[in-house]
């Protein structure tokens, strides 16, 4: 016969039997709350990047992309691959006055339709794009982007999710990689130019012992003096003649 379960386990197995549905209710509601953070975008941040080149250089191409006339990371419509149309501009009354230092450039295009990436944005109004770029030293610049859609009948301002900045920021640094590259073959070319020239201008070397020096260490062959023959007439003319007797 077997021992009878005791009263305070029956009643703890009871209470769990209950509690487990409600604890696997409110897992599974949590995960879509955390998911939901997870996927949350950062709405109005911009873009900040210190860029090792010199202001100048870095102005030049931010300057180029403002005149381009189209915007990237975002689209009127979903065929599209950005919004055309924009004109570069000195100023913009969808941002505030820039009063900080640096170079300040705009994007601005007019009527563009309720464009992707921007928070709660469903109407007709204005995109613009800012670029503000500020030396720090002489060898490396910070550029700043930042992107905004105003609705043109409710006059709300919406920011981006960050791909328009993110997107900009690319062409820009594209064209600088392109630049450096350049610049480069450049300079290699230039090498390899100097090169050539030094080889084509470069006299040769003496060496150690010259063909002439050689030929006048060699001792020459002189021809002999010739040894002195005794006149034929000489001789004759010297014996003395055979002694005629007296008559």
């Amino acid at each position: 016969m077997g021992r009878a379960r005791p009263y305070w386990l029956g009643w703890l197995s009871s209470r769990a039997a209950c509690l487990f549905p409600l604890l696997l209710l409110l897992f599974a509601s949590a995960l879509p709350v955390a998911g939901r953070e997870k996927e949350k975008l950062p709405y109005g941040e911009g873009l900040i990047v210190n860029i090792p080149l010199p202001e100048s250089e870095v102005r030049q191409v931010v300057e180029e992309i403002a005149q381009n006339g189209i915007i990237r990371g975002t689209k009127e419509y979903n065929k599209d691959e950005f919004v055309s149309g924009a004109k570069a501009a000195a100023s913009s009354h969808v941002f505030p006055a820039w009063t900080e230092p640096g170079k300040v450039f705009y994007k601005v295009r007019e009527q563009a339709i309720d464009p992707r990436n921007f928070k709660d944005s469903s109407d007709v109004g204005t995109l613009v794009v800012r670029y503000v770029v500020q030396a720090q030293g002489e060898k490396n610049t910070v550029l700043r982007i930042d992107a905004l859609f105003k609705e043109e009948f409710r006059h709300l301002v919406h920011p981006s999710n960050g791909s328009v900045e993110s997107s900009e920021y690319k062409d820009i640094q594209e064209h600088l990689e392109a630049i450096e590259v350049m610049k480069k073959q450049n300079v290699e070319a230039e090498q390899e130019r100097q090169e050539q020239l030094a080889k084509k201008h470069k006299t040769p070397t003496p060496s150690y012992a010259p063909a002439e020096t050689a030929q006048e260490s060699t001792p020459r062959a002189f021809p002999a003096p010739a040894e002195t023959q005794p006149d034929p007439v000489s001789q004759t003319s010297s014996k003395p003649g055979p002694t005629q007797g007296a008559p």
